[in-house]
């Protein structure tokens, strides 16, 4: 089984997206070193210190001294050196937008370990090419308001299903489970606006069982913890 290491931005991504990154990573192998940095006194990232504890994440404290740019990247940027140098991971995970760890993400892939990158949609192009694969977040690109009171499944196109179909259907034939996070991160990168609330589903998991799921009888849900998968029903 591949060995993680992954490293979180806390000051560059919202805690609200936790849940989505752990569904995104979690089928990649065992993630053995967990990480998260930022001035944890700050109220602004303050949502992170739950999500710390459910999902057993290390936190790095790096206070603010002045109001210039933070000692947290720098961090970062040392611990997975360190473990580049000095331990075996196959795949290093960085979750934040910072171009800043361009640099960082070269050496790793010049070192022949895989690099995946995390981010919402105001990542700059340039700064997720570095990347071998970038996965965008759905969660902070939804408005606040609530989702209307009917679902419409129909709103969600025939074809759209058939693409999100063959996406799922194709990854498991080379792998076991596909997390939501995944159909999540697919759907978001290949319809364009896309966000469960705008077919009036609450979340992602609930518009997958509703809106997708219904479709494909020889796929079935399978959930660990707060993660949630799809897999065959009988693979042939």
């Amino acid at each position: 089984m591949k060995q993680i290491a992954l490293f979180i931005d806390a000051e560059n991504i919202s805690s609200k997206n936790a849940d989505m990154i752990f569904n995104l990573i979690s089928n990649l192998g065992k993630i053995s070193l967990k990480r998260i940095y930022g001035d944890f006194s700050r109220a602004q990232i303050q949502g992170w210190q739950s999500k710390i504890e459910q999902y057993a994440l290390v936190s790095v404290q790096s206070f603010h001294f002045h109001s210039l740019k933070n000692s947290s990247d720098i961090c970062l940027v040392t611990d997975a050196l360190s473990a580049f140098y000095e331990k075996h991971y196959d795949i290093f995970v960085i979750v934040s937008n910072d171009s800043d760890y361009t640099s960082l993400i070269q050496k790793l892939r010049e070192g022949g370990k895989e690099v995946i990158g995390i981010g919402t949609r105001f990542a700059a192009k340039y700064y997720t090419f570095v990347f071998d694969k970038f996965y965008t977040l759905y969660i902070e690109d939804e408005k606040k308001n609530k989702a209307p009171a009917h679902n419409d499944p129909k709103s969600f196109k025939e074809e759209q299903i058939k693409a999100l179909g063959e996406f799922v259907l194709s990854a498991l034939d080379k792998k076991s489970s596909v997390g939501y996070g995944e159909i999540g991160s697919f759907a978001k990168q290949n319809f364009k606006d896309f966000s469960p609330k705008k077919y009036g589903y609450k979340n992602l998991s609930i518009f997958i069982d509703e809106a997708f799921l219904p479709h494909f009888k020889n796929l079935k849900k399978v959930s660990h913890n707060t993660q949630c998968s799809l897999v065959y029903n009988e693979k042939d």
